[in-house]
């Protein structure tokens, strides 16, 4: 090939290319390479989704308009993201087209929800020249390749046929020159070098084609893509499962629905655990929706924990704080702190009632009183406030309360004698025979005072 004349290098195809709606193409600059590259999304594009990309690089002479017009007609209403950028030179691809590619790329990733995991690079002519450069100089960005109308030219802008031997287990390259073609010399020598480095490809040159690309040969490599593509999505579906068994739902839905908009058998799964997995989310949100007020609140706050970074979660979060809004949530959450209040209540009273019951009055008296304190702004307050009454009412009670009380500060006054307290001993005693005077333990204190000097 070094002895190939530059016009096998640099042929020229200007292709008759179908009508495109203006709305559908769009023209995007690129500030760092200075240059600009058109974009063509699929019919129905929806942010919220993950598309496959197609990075297109057109032939010499070519633009980038013609070249995403022919490829969106080729393509058809297939749910792939087309972006074609526009070379330095039309007479070939350059160094400086790299940054430009890469530009390219990124911006469609990060702004029309591009899959980094599903992207085509495919090149015609001067753009297989650069394409086949591509992926030996940056495999890492591609998954697959698809070159027509050249071939690979290792010594061609300072790639060696060794570069190839990494990208060969990274991207799969369908590979296609009709036997008519100028360049179907290059064919052989390139299944050789994809042959040699082990690349997963495919690669054909029909019978009379010329330096061309035909629909024949596009659905080939469009077919082949997409076995490369189940491949990757066999992979992403096996990390998916395992997020799933971790229980790491927010970022299975998100490995799910990259694996689900991808091609075949893997595609197809992935989809139906996706809906599996929503359709378990929406029954368990929906449940938890349907609980009164304050057990909804708490059981949403729990899903959405349980569940972050899920679609369904961020739904909980939104239906838990509307919850919280509504006025009917605060009257039964303040009813049901009245009622659990008065539960308390009733259990403190019944307390007292067995005090009561058992003979100790004086304790039940002032359990009585505790309840009535504590609980006034309940039922409790006026049952608590009937049973001292009665009490207190009750000679009997009210006697054996009083005797209860002397023989607990009598004893308080001889523990402070023992201790040698004896001022402070003397004075409750005094008080005892003050407080009672007619009970057989006033006049035992009034002794004592008098005993001690």
């Amino acid at each position: 090939m070094r002895n190939a004349p530059l016009s096998l290098l640099i042929l020229v195809l200007l292709f008759v290319a179908p009508g495109l709606a203006a709305e559908k193409l769009q023209k995007r600059d690129l500030p760092k390479s200075k240059g600009s590259y058109v974009l063509v999304l699929p019919e129905g594009f929806d942010a919220k989704k993950s598309y496959e990309v197609m990075i297109a690089l057109h032939g010499s002479g070519d633009s980038a308009e013609n070249f995403a017009r022919c490829w969106d007609s080729w393509m058809g209403k297939r749910e792939m993201i087309l972006a074609v950028p526009e070379g330095i030179d039309r007479r070939g691809w350059q160094e400086g087209d790299v940054e430009r590619v890469t530009e390219t790329l990124d911006d469609v990733l990060k702004n029309f929800s591009g899959d980094a995991k599903r992207v085509l690079l495919t090149g015609h002519s001067a753009g297989c020249f650069f394409g086949f450069g591509l992926i030996a100089k940056m495999p890492e960005r591609f998954q697959g390749f698809g070159g027509t109308a050249a071939g690979i030219v290792p010594e061609r802008r300072g790639t060696s046929e060794k570069d190839f031997e990494a990208a060969a287990s990274k991207v799969s390259v369908y590979y296609g020159v009709g036997k008519n073609d100028p360049n179907h010399q290059l064919f052989g020598t390139t299944v050789q070098i994809l042959t040699k480095y082990k690349f997963n490809y495919e690669a054909e040159d029909p019978d009379g084609v010329g330096h061309t690309i035909t629909q024949e040969m596009v659905g080939h490599m469009l077919k082949f893509w997409d076995s490369t593509a189940d491949r990757l999505g066999q992979q992403r579906l096996t990390d998916a499962k395992k997020l799933l068994d971790a229980k790491t739902y927010g970022e299975a839905e998100k490995a799910l629905e990259g694996a689900a908009g991808g091609k075949g058998p893997s595609a197809a799964e992935a989809k139906k655990l996706l809906e599996e997995l929503r359709k378990d989310l929406g029954a368990k949100l929906a449940a938890a929706k349907a609980l009164p007020g304050p057990d909804a609140i708490d059981a949403l706050t729990k899903f959405a924990a349980e569940y972050a970074g899920t679609s369904a979660a961020a739904e909980a979060a939104t239906a838990a704080d509307a919850i919280a809004k509504d006025p009917k949530t605060a009257e039964l959450a303040e009813k049901r702190r009245l009622d659990a209040w008065t539960a308390e209540g009733q259990g403190a009273f019944q307390k007292a009632a067995d005090l009561e019951k058992a003979g100790k009055f004086s304790q039940a008296m002032d359990q009585y009183a505790f309840v009535a304190k504590t609980y006034h702004n309940t039922p409790v307050k006026k049952q608590a406030d009937e049973a001292l009454a009665r009490m207190k009412g009750d000679k009997k009670i009210s006697g054996a309360v009083t005797q209860a009380e002397a023989e607990r500060a009598y004893k308080r006054a001889e523990m402070l004698l023992k201790n040698q307290m004896v001022v402070e001993a003397k004075e409750l005693f005094l008080e005892i025979a003050e407080k009672y005077p007619e009970s057989e333990i006033g006049k035992q204190a009034k002794e004592k005072a008098t005993a001690l000097r």
